[in-house]
């Protein structure tokens, strides 16, 4: 009896150690897994938290994507507390006396502000061009624009687009997570289904990071960069070459073209009245002397149905 007993009891101590280790290799297992995924209300770069997050689950060592995807979409950003993220731009319109010298100058007020040129355009009589400057000396920018010519008419505007760059830094951030833990599962694959598998994952989450990481370049630089269009004119009745005199020859030429087609139109409304006028006043004439005239069919008619 007493050897039955130590028997059980033997055989009851060695399933509770087996199970007592398979559960902690479990929890180890999911807990690196876990390491990858921010808990519920952490904090994350730039003062962004994780409201309400799902942790990824784990299915025969591949990461549920689905699971991530929800997480990145509760993604929160607060309203204060983070750094405002601005894209600037400025509108200066100015008079100059000439435009022999306004490229150089703008390309020296430009360097001034450690900015440069993009683009520009020149015609007869306006010289525009696109300066990007640091966004730390916009104001100082627009407020000097004044020493490029007389201002005539200035404007600015700036779109916060600080709830954009935090989601889709956040986004970047957990996305290269996830690129890590797939790129170890990949070298832990224990079959070629699954292999198969996470590198189907491994490549979509590349390509969508490669993607984020583009986006984010290009907002980073407008918003480091502000954009400050200039548009110079000369005076009124001045092309680059001084004074625009009036060619008075010439304005008596276009005088006597326009007089010619006036009286060009003149004769078309003639010709359309004789061709189109006298048959429809003739057509008139003829249906009011039969409904009306001598033979006043219509009277005819209304006075048999009056003496019914």
């Amino acid at each position: 009896m007493k050897k039955s007993l130590i028997f059980i009891a033997s055989l009851l101590c060695i399933l509770f150690i087996s199970c007592s280790k398979s559960a902690g290799n479990n929890a180890a297992k999911y807990e690196d897994f876990e390491y990858a995924i921010p808990e519920e209300n952490t904090v994350l770069n730039s003062g962004i938290t994780m409201s309400s997050a799902r942790k990824a689950a784990v299915n025969n060592d591949i990461v549920d994507m689905d699971a991530a995807y929800e997480m990145e979409d509760s993604i929160e950003v607060p309203a204060s507390g983070v750094e405002r993220k601005l894209i600037k731009n400025g509108y200066v319109c100015i008079n100059v006396p000439s435009f022999d010298s306004i490229e150089m100058q703008i390309q020296n007020y430009a360097k001034l502000y450690g900015g440069y040129i993009t683009n520009t355009y020149l015609s007869e009589n306006n010289y525009s061009a696109e300066i990007k400057i640091p966004s730390v000396n916009f104001e100082n920018a627009m407020n000097n624009a004044g020493t490029l010519g007389e201002v005539k008419n200035r404007s600015q505007n700036a779109n916060d687009v600080t709830e954009e760059f935090y989601d889709l830094e956040t986004r970047i951030n957990t996305k290269r997570i996830l690129k890590d833990k797939l790129e170890g599962y990949l070298k832990q694959a224990a079959s070629v289904k699954e292999l198969l598998e996470i590198e189907r994952q491994l490549n979509n989450v590349v390509t969508e990071l490669e993607s984020m990481e583009g986006r984010m370049k290009r907002l980073s630089n407008q918003i480091e960069y502000s954009t400050i269009t200039i548009n110079a004119y000369l005076p009124t009745g001045f092309v680059d070459t001084g004074y625009n005199w009036p060619d008075i020859k010439e304005d008596f030429r276009k005088m006597g073209v326009n007089i010619v087609h006036f009286f060009e139109g003149l004769l078309v409304v003639a010709l359309y009245l004789v061709i189109y006028g006298i048959p429809l006043i003739a057509i008139c004439a003829l249906l009011y002397w039969l409904l009306f005239g001598k033979i006043g069919l219509l009277i005819k008619l209304f006075k048999k149905i009056s003496r019914k």
